[in-house]
Parts: C-alpha cells; sequence; structure tokens
C-alpha cells in the first residue's frame, strides 16, 4: 500500500528518510531535519480517508478530485458556495420578444421567442462549489449542481481538517 507525506500529499518513494517533493521528514512528529537519533522515530502517519466518490477522495492528507491533489496539510478553511446561473441571454431573449409582440407582422415571431426565453429560464439551475482557501488564496476545488454531494465533500474536508490538528 502506497504512502503519503504528511506535508505535501506526495507519494514517498521507499528510499530516503524525507520527503522527495517538498524535503518534509517521513517520520511523524519530526519538523525538520536534524543528526541521526536527534528526534524520537515515531511511525509513518496512515492516511485515513473521510470521502470515498467516484470522483472524490478526502483523506486526512490529500483532497483529490479529477486532475487535480490538493495537500491537506496547506488547506486551512473549507466552505460550500452557491453559485447563480447567468441569466443575461434569456432575459435579453425575453425582452425582445416582448417589443415583437407590439409589432402585428412579427407577432407570431415574438410569442415563440417570448416561449423561448421562459423554458430556458425554468431550466437554469445553481451550481455548487467547494471553496478552499490556503495561504496563497482561494480556490473551486470541485463545482456541482447537487448540493447534497457538495456538502458531504464539505463536511469531510472539514473532518479532514479537525483530524490533521
Amino acid at each position: 500500500m502506497a504512502q503519503y507525506c504528511i506535508h505535501c500529499g506526495a507519494e514517498l518513494q521507499e528510499e530516503g528518510k524525507f520527503c522527495h517533493a517538498c524535503g518534509g521528514s517521513k517520520i511523524a512528529g519530526v519538523t525538520s531535519p536534524g543528526p541521526p537519533g536527534a528526534a524520537a522515530r515515531a511511525p509513518l502517519e496512515i492516511e485515513k480517508t473521510f470521502l470515498q466518490s467516484a470522483t472524490v477522495t478526502v483523506t486526512n492528507t490529500r483532497f483529490m478530485v479529477p486532475n487535480q491533489t490538493y495537500a491537506m496539510a496547506g488547506v486551512t478553511s473549507v466552505r460550500s458556495e452557491r453559485i447563480e446561473p447567468k441569466r443575461g441571454w434569456p432575459i435579453f431573449l425575453l425582452v425582445i420578444g416582448f417589443l415583437l409582440l407590439f409589432i402585428s407582422e412579427v407577432r407570431g415571431v415574438g410569442v415563440v421567442l417570448v416561449l423561448i426565453a421562459i423554458a430556458w429560464l425554468i431550466v437554469l439551475k445553481p451550481t455548487f462549489a467547494v471553496a478552499l482557501r490556503s495561504a496563497s488564496g482561494e480556490t473551486r476545488a470541485i463545482q456541482s449542481q447537487d448540493s447534497a454531494f457538495i456538502s458531504s465533500v464539505v463536511e469531510a474536508l472539514n473532518q479532514a481538517i479537525v483530524y490533521r490538528r
């Protein structure tokens, strides 16, 4: 079973006492390199999984989404975010349709445009996102129209943050 750095989340190689990616100690509780025997040698930290789904994995060391892995050591806070859909084009179409209703030669086109705009506005749904904050700023890690899924990811991330402290 692969093991991962508790500092940056990179997969650890067998050789050496330090992570090849960040230089952090592979030993839990050791924060900087020192002479041999300078610090008590604790076993490597076991990676605990808080959420495993088809697209998202949350552990105490990593947050993995499609095409991206975030180190939990760098995450300072997490929240869900509601993103409203852009309604500019359907409203524009609705206004044009209403204006065409007053011109008798193109009234039929106006009715069709109004109906299309109303249908378009009805099918627009909000998107929900997981917003991660770190020392380098805030990023939206994953987005979905399923608010329950985003809530479960945020809950798992909060559990992972509390667990690692």
